[in-house]
């Protein structure tokens, strides 16, 4: 019989059900005792409770020699895999990246020997997860989905007796998130359905639907997508009758144990949506009073279901950093952003100019996923204290890492004594480096002293002024906020801008010159002459500010234009980014007769592009190949100059 394991933080961050389990003894007689009150069993027929405690007896009269294995000995002693099956927050993504999720840092605590193969992928809910084939080894005919998570294999491929399947969705589940986008809702949403009277929500199980007619109100994109799932599929059903949250987390765990490893229930992320001191529940955030979090506990409880409460942990975590500093441990939008971890994430936070759009309410950065992937692996340590009877689990307490093989370190916008702070919530492995030192501002006082004064720099200068101001900007963002002074940044700032000044006064000055920023763009219709929209296909969107250039565009096709006429010289100034920095784009602009290319790659930057005309020339601007990631144009710029 499995026993109950709620891994679950409370204030003073102990665990039910694992209260004083760092205190238990080796003999086995307290082990058993501390078990019975803290552990409450599945109950049974009287005739079963006989039966196991016969048998329970017997094995604890065999006394095995050295030669002989235990009689109770299963397959779950050996070195196990951990499966991720998750969303966005869980997933992997690049070193560079400022965005991180946790199941990219749970290998830090976990010796070579302990593989974690993360599955996750963002906008997955429990239901999408299943229809993709991420799950299961799908054998619905006309099946065709493809991905490349998990090296694009199913976790059935691969689980074994033994192994661990970790399982987090909520996030893109939750359907009380108010939406434009029918795609949501087809592709993503679960229903919780109606609650009983006491608060329990239903575990109905999924049922699959003929994917042959579909909603007329189906988005074309989704539609495909949806059909590229086989026959048939799991259909988004707000009544609940055809498969509720509760229904589809239970197909996981029916799923784990029939392949003889073991389901542990991850919750949710805590969302940032402050109301006072205190994270809140509501639509979009996870529902009222955390409907989806309280929903998958029920499960975790009636299942008998190892739980790890990082809902708990994480509002915990944001409420001890306050609303005044739980941005530095989110990611910035666009989440494309690129740079060296902290001192990039730091210079881009709120400067445009680096392409920073907002801070991201739902993902962390690669700070605060490590703090989660270190609250998990807390978590875990504490499986075999009490849940060892049998052998069901495996002996982590052994085979987690008190220290990591790396450290994060925390963004320098956080101070000294809220880095502290939050790091202190984690008890049960280290997070802080040993050997981190916050930097002196002797370096950055020397940088400063090389800079002129702002009325000194001029036309012969203002490059290698430039150069000194931005060195000295790059050491600025590396130094804690308790050590800047004011001086130190207004200094950086008037340099910046004196030599940006002289840089344009510097340009010739254009005949004409025409733009469109897509930050004052509320809707595609507002788009004004000289521009137009050309976009039959619905390619083109506006998302975080920018113009989205998706699909691949032509000269007559999901393109911006623009039209001048005259003699002389354009130049085409385009600023803009990638929606997947893990991607490739290519950018294309064109007057008909002369093509010029531009590869799209990192962060926001900013292209030029020369060309010659005589008379009335229109120039396209359009996506001309890449990788299933789109082009995020910030704005365009046309200068003509006469001849």
């Amino acid at each position: 019989m499995r026993k109950k394991l709620l891994l679950t933080i409370l204030s003073a961050f102990t665990f039910i059900g694992l209260a004083g389990c760092d205190n238990l003894s080796n003999d086995n007689n307290s082990l058993d005792d501390e078990k019975d009150k803290t552990i409450e069993p599945v109950k049974e027929t009287n005739d079963k409770n006989e039966e196991k405690e016969e048998k329970k007896e017997e094995v604890n009269n065999t006394e095995p020699t050295e030669q002989e294995a235990p009689k109770d000995e299963k397959a779950y002693n050996k070195t196990p895999t951990i499966f991720l099956a998750g969303d966005s927050t869980v997933k992997t993504y690049l070193e560079d990246q400022y965005i991180g999720g946790w199941g990219q840092y749970l290998g830090l605590y976990l010796p070579e020997s302990i593989e974690v193969h993360n599955a996750a992928h963002g906008g997955r809910s429990s239901r999408s997860f299943i229809n993709e084939g991420r799950l299961y080894d799908t054998k619905e005919v006309g099946f065709s989905f493809t991905f490349s998570e998990n090296n694009g294999k199913s976790i059935e491929s691969e689980i074994k007796e033994g192994d661990f399947l970790f399982i987090q969705f909520g996030h893109n589940d939750d359907d009380t998130k108010s939406y434009d986008d029918l795609t949501y809702q087809y592709e993503r949403f679960v229903t919780l359905g109606t609650p009983d009277a006491n608060g329990i929500y239903p575990t109905i199980k999924p049922t699959k639907t003929t994917t042959e007619t579909l909603p007329s109100d189906m988005p074309s994109s989704t539609k495909t997508t949806v059909k590229s799932y086989g026959n048939n599929y799991y259909a988004y059903d707000s009544t609940g009758q055809n498969g509720t949250y509760k229904g589809y987390l239970k197909e996981y765990i029916d799923f784990a144990r029939a392949k003889g490893a073991t389901p542990v229930l991850v919750t949710p992320v805590a969302r940032v949506k402050f109301s006072g001191s205190s994270i809140i529940g509501g639509p979009g955030l996870h529902g009222e009073n955390f409907a989806y979090v309280e929903a998958m506990k029920q499960l975790a409880e009636a299942e008998d279901c190892l739980l790890i409460d990082l809902f708990s942990y994480t509002k915990t975590m944001l409420e001890t950093l306050t609303s005044s500093y739980s941005d530095y441990v989110m990611a910035l939008k666009p989440n494309s952003l690129l740079g060296k971890w902290p001192t990039g994430y730091d210079q881009a936070y709120k400067n445009a100019d680096a392409g920073y759009t907002g801070v991201e309410a739902t993902h962390y950065n690669k700070y605060g996923a490590y703090l989660e992937a270190a609250y998990i692996a807390q978590s875990i340590k504490s499986i075999n204290d009490v849940c060892n009877e049998g052998k069901e689990y495996f002996n982590f307490k052994d085979n987690v890492l008190t220290e990591p093989s790396k450290y994060i370190a925390p963004s320098n916008l956080i101070t000294k004594a809220k880095i502290s702070e939050v790091e202190a919530t984690i008890t049960g492995v280290s997070v802080t480096d040993p050997n981190r030192v916050f930097p002196s501002t002797a370096s950055l006082e020397e940088k400063l002293a090389l800079i002129p004064d702002v009325n000194d720099i001029n036309a012969e200068n203002h490059l290698a002024v430039g150069k000194l101001a931005e060195e000295a900007l790059i050491l600025y963002a590396a130094i804690n906020v308790d050590d800047r002074k004011e001086e130190y940044k207004t200094k950086i700032d008037a340099t910046l801008e004196k030599v940006q000044e002289i840089i344009i006064s510097l340009r010739p000055v254009a005949t004409n010159t025409y733009s469109i920023d897509f930050n004052d763009i509320q809707d595609l219709s507002d788009v004004s002459s000289p521009f137009v929209i050309n976009d039959t296909e619905t390619k083109l969107t506006l998302n975080s500010s920018c113009l989205k250039f998706g699909g691949s565009g032509t000269t007559s096709d999901k393109n911006l234009a623009v039209t001048v006429s005259g003699k002389g010289k354009v130049n085409i100034i385009f600023r803009g980014s990638l929606a997947d920095a893990k991607k490739a784009a290519t950018l294309g602009v064109s007057n008909g007769t002369n093509e010029q290319k531009i590869i799209m790659e990192g962060n926001v930057k900013t292209f030029e592009l020369e060309f010659e005309i005589d008379g009335v020339t229109t120039f396209y601007i359009y996506r001309a190949a890449g990788s299933s990631t789109g082009i995020m144009c910030q704005s365009v710029v046309l200068e003509y100059f006469a001849e």
